[in-house]
């Protein structure tokens, strides 16, 4: 039994003289690394939660832009883009998509709406996608030329009034700008001087009469307001005196006489108002007003 005792000691002081190796330290980079954000999987291009994704409208473009350019994918993604109520951007979509504008069959009804989300400034707007080359344009300049602009489309802000045989009579509206200048009152005070004098006279509460020498006293009182100047833009709609007879092919019961709404029509051309249309006016060539006729296409409410 001695013997096998003596070759265990060794055995177990062998085991004590090892040590644990350390495992090496982390570098301090990556121990103060922020955690990746795991992100659920993104929406398929092109549809309405594809768009909602995206915190601003802006981002929302630019994600439609970033997808293979000129690609049918592309550009379903900018139309979910533009659904969005608060998507304006006209000028980055005139800039950036200016050859789907021009040659895509549903760019005219996208712009339509693009221009209802910016609040209805149709002037201002078709004059930037003129610059770009855009087919649109404006309902004056095709009642002065109606042979030339026959079948082109023309974008205008109308509201309805009534129906004339089939067709849709509107009136023609443009923006309105009003700018208010108010003081934000910031508090007042109060100035009271006290003035002393002498002259000739007798000082009454008529006036100064006879002659004479005496003293006057006053006291004078004079009230400052201390603010800030603000001017204040008040947009609105006024009616231009132009009377449009759309052309329907169902009754849309979706339009509202209260509220402007942006029109795409395409321009079929002019007749000669009837008596119970607005008094005719004459325009800057000496010629009677007619009425423009149009055959409707698209029409959005102005936001």
């Amino acid at each position: 039994m001695r013997p096998l005792f003596t070759l265990v000691l060794p055995l177990i002081g062998c085991t004590a003289l090892v040590k644990p190796v350390p495992e090496p330290r982390m570098p301090a980079e990556e121990a103060f690394r922020p955690a990746q954000e795991v992100r659920a999987p993104a929406e398929a291009p092109g549809t309405a939660a594809w768009a909602r994704q995206f915190r601003r409208a802006f981002d929302c473009e630019w994600g439609a832009r970033a997808l293979v350019p000129g690609t049918d994918l592309a550009w379903q993604a900018l139309e979910a883009c533009v659904q969005r109520a608060d998507f304006s951007h006209l000028p980055e979509v005139a800039a950036n998509w200016s050859e789907e504008l021009r040659t895509r069959p549903g760019a005219p009804t996208l712009l339509a709406r693009l221009i209802a989300n910016r609040g209805g400034s149709a002037t201002e707007d078709l004059k930037l996608l003129r610059a770009q080359g855009v087919p649109i344009f404006d309902l004056r300049s095709a009642m002065v030329q109606p042979v030339a602009f026959r079948g082109q489309l023309v974008l205008f802000i109308g509201t309805p009034l009534e129906t004339e045989g089939g067709a849709l009579v509107l009136t023609e509206q443009r923006r309105t700008s009003t700018v208010t200048n108010i003081v934000s009152p910031q508090g007042s005070f109060i100035e009271q001087r006290t003035t002393q004098g002498s002259g000739g006279g007798d000082f009454r509460s008529s006036g100064l009469m006879g002659g004479g020498s005496g003293e006057f006293s006053g006291n004078v009182q004079a009230q400052s307001q201390r603010g800030r100047l603000e001017s204040r833009v008040d947009h609105g709609f006024a009616e231009t005196g132009t009377i449009v007879l759309a052309q329907l092919e169902h009754p849309d019961l979706s339009l509202s006489p209260e509220q402007p709404s942006v029109f795409l029509a395409r321009f079929v051309g002019t007749k000669a108002p009837s008596e119970t249309e607005f008094v005719v006016t004459e325009d800057e060539a000496g010629r009677s007003r007619q009425t423009p006729v149009v055959s409707l296409v698209a029409h959005h409410l102005v936001r």
